[in-house]
Formats: structure tokens, sequence, C-alpha cells
């Protein structure tokens, strides 16, 4: 038997099992679920990434890298640091 056949015949059965699934939504959403307008996450790892083209190694190093790291070096619990 068709889930559409099956509807037609059983009208009171589909609107029950409905109003069933609804319920259970509801609840779900009312006591299951942790919502937070804003969560606070903690990042992990940080990636940066400054497009130079064509500039030489030396003078992205000059230019840009150095320059960035002096802004780092401040940043609480940084155990790794790569240029």
């Amino acid at each position: 038997m068709s889930l559409p056949r099956f509807s037609v015949r059983n009208p009171v059965a589909v609107n029950l099992l409905m109003v069933a699934v609804l319920i259970g939504g509801f609840l779900a959403l009312r006591f299951g679920l942790v919502r937070e307008f804003f969560p606070s996450i903690e990042a992990e790892q940080v990636v940066i990434t400054i497009p130079y083209p064509g500039a030489p190694p030396e003078e992205i190093e000059r230019s840009v890298t150095r320059l960035v790291e002096r802004e780092f070096v401040d940043v609480e619990d940084m155990k790794v640091f790569r240029s």
C-alpha cells in the first residue's frame, strides 16, 4: 500500500501522527536543545593569509611578515607561531 493511498483512506491516523510529530518537535526544541544567540567559541587555530603577488620573499618578510608578527607577540596562550 502506498503512502498517499493510506493517507487518503485514514485521515484521522495521519492527522494524529502529524500532531505527535509537532508535539515531539516542540518538546525537543523546548527542553532538549541549548540555544544561544552568540555562542562562545574558542579558536584553536588561526590562519592569516596576505596575498602579495609578484613580490620577492625578502620584501614580503620585511613589509608584511614582521609587521604581523609584532602585532601577535602579546597574544596569550599562543603555543606555535609560524611565518
